[in-house]
């Protein structure tokens, strides 16, 4: 069967009250809470708990006011996870790490103590307040890495900055999203420059240029303050998107995370190796879904199987009793199967071809149910239809090529003609599948845009913005969030019942 990788996330994954709603059923998360308090009460003259549980801990108000304590916070509520999955009988066979969460992943391994692991965290907090550059800051673009080397060169043309003051590639995400660091000014004038490309690029909530070579007094800090942690040898077998490579137990860890400020993060081709070594299901152990819709976009819809993390406390419950049924219902199929499968090699074959078969069998569901739909819902048109590509001829004054978005107005004249929703549901996937390079087949009524194809916030907001000017729909409210549309059906409803809008309200 399909190999599991745990998850663990670094930057920015936290949310308000986190594991409140769980702590109190697993016995090893209380022990893990009041190991960690202890080491920040310590080492930081902070309250973890009363920092994480507050009423009022948002995540700016905490990188403002706490910094410190919210590196502590993202590492505990990952071990805690962990922990949690533990409990309940999930074991992986690969643990990965993004950036940060790499110190989890090696606790979580058995490399270091949980309290070894915050004492580790706070040495790379002292260490970069002590030796890290307090001006440098970093910005995710919607870009490949190869799109953004071309765009750096470009920006540097008439630049002559030193090395250490030059933005560098921090974090190679997949292939719409790269991550770069460098000094703020710079930073913030590479994305003015982005924009002018046409591309969408912003600025992150980090307080460091982090994976730059401008740490590398800082990595030098932390490396003499960590060796004084003894490690163990690896229970779990641990990947490092950063080193390209298994950990191994003759590694100086302590040191590798050290190195690990200067160096990027290729998590792109990390998760490429891990799903050809056969790792099929993504668990992300942090908070948050970041990772596992990372995971979507490199691998594509419907290859593997993932499960975000948490979002907020009351969805706790919910999230481990989804993940633990899913698991219990493989393992019995697995046991079922072995009992009647004699052959030696159905193992090797459902290791192959397991996940393509569960993918063609959703696809199929999901097309099933999109046509019973189709043929129940009643849709009232109650302006004139654009039915055929003849009208469309005479609409438009020429042929519409196939796969192109019309205009949803005449331009003869102010009449507005609403395109039939069907065929508006074919535009925008057309859309939609071009911008994320995927198949046309993956988008139906009721796929899940974030959770099943992996569209973050700033691609779904980009393209949202581009069906906008098309189909002249109205400006969007302030209060609008591009989480707001779940599933492509719900953008196309939205696209349907305003199409033309911004045109008629101006005349």
């Amino acid at each position: 069967m399909s190999q599991i990788a745990f998850l663990f996330p670094g930057q920015g994954a936290f949310y308000v009250r986190a594991l409140r709603a769980t702590r109190l059923s697993y016995r090893g998360v209380e022990q893990i809470l009041n190991t960690v308090e202890g080491v920040a009460q310590r080492r930081l003259a902070r309250s973890l708990l009363e920092i994480i549980w507050s009423g009022d801990g948002q995540t700016e108000k905490i990188l403002q006011d706490a910094p410190d304590i919210f590196q502590l916070a993202i590492y505990t509520i990952s071990v805690s996870n962990f922990e949690i999955l533990r409990a309940e009988g999930i074991s992986p066979e690969v643990l990965v790490g993004h950036s940060f969460g790499e110190i989890a992943a090696l606790v979580c391994a058995g490399v270091f103590s949980v309290e070894q692991g915050a004492e580790i965290v706070c040495d790379r907090i002292e260490s970069l307040a002590a030796a890290a550059p307090h001006h440098g800051c970093m910005a995710a673009v919607s870009a490949g890495r190869e799109s953004v080397r071309a765009r750096l060169a470009d920006f540097y043309l008439d630049r002559d900055d030193e090395e250490d003051a030059r933005i560098q590639i921090a974090v190679e995400n997949h292939r719409s999203q790269t991550v770069v660091s460098g000094h703020a000014d710079n930073v913030a004038a590479f994305v003015v420059h982005c924009g002018k490309d046409g591309i969408a690029a912003q600025r992150l909530k980090s307080p460091y240029a982090f994976h730059h070579t401008s740490l590398a007094q800082a990595a030098n800090a932390f490396s003499c303050r960590v060796k004084s942690c003894s490690p163990r040898l690896l229970e779990r077998a641990v990947y490092s998107p950063i080193l390209g490579r298994y950990y191994r137990n003759s590694d100086n860890f302590g040191d590798c995370l050290a190195r690990h400020l200067t160096m990027p993060v290729k998590f792109h081709d990390g998760i490429r190796f891990l799903q050809s070594e056969g790792v099929g299901v993504y668990v992300e152990c942090g908070a948050l879904d970041a990772l596992s819709k990372i995971v979507i976009r490199i691998t594509g819809p419907g290859t593997v199987k993932t499960f975000p993390g948490v979002v907020n406390a009351a969805d706790e419950p919910g999230n481990i009793r989804k993940i633990t049924q899913y698991f219990k219902e493989i393992n019995t199929v697995n046991v079922n199967v072995k009992a009647e499968m004699i052959q030696p090699d159905f193992e090797v074959f459902w290791r192959d071809s397991g996940a393509a078969i569960t993918a063609q069998i959703k696809l199929q569901f999901e097309q099933f149910v999109q046509l019973n739909n189709q043929r129940e819902k009643q849709v009232s048109q109650p302006v004139r239809l654009v039915d055929t590509k003849a009208d469309q001829a005479t609409i438009h004054g020429s042929p519409v090529a196939s796969g192109a978005t019309p205009n949803v107005l005449s331009s003869a004249s102010n009449e507005s003609v609403v395109i039939p929703r069907n065929q508006l549901f074919d535009e925008l996937v057309a859309i939609y599948a071009e911008a994320m390079e995927y198949p046309i087949e993956v988008f139906t009524e009721e796929v899940e845009l974030e959770a099943e194809l992996g569209i973050d916030s700033v691609k779904q907001t980009e393209i949202i913005q581009r069906i906008s000017k098309l189909y002249r729909l109205p400006p969007l409210p302030a209060s609008f969030r591009s989480g707001d549309f779940k599933s492509m059906g719900q953008i196309v409803d939205f696209v349907y019942a305003h199409q033309g809008a911004a045109t008629m309200a101006g005349n």
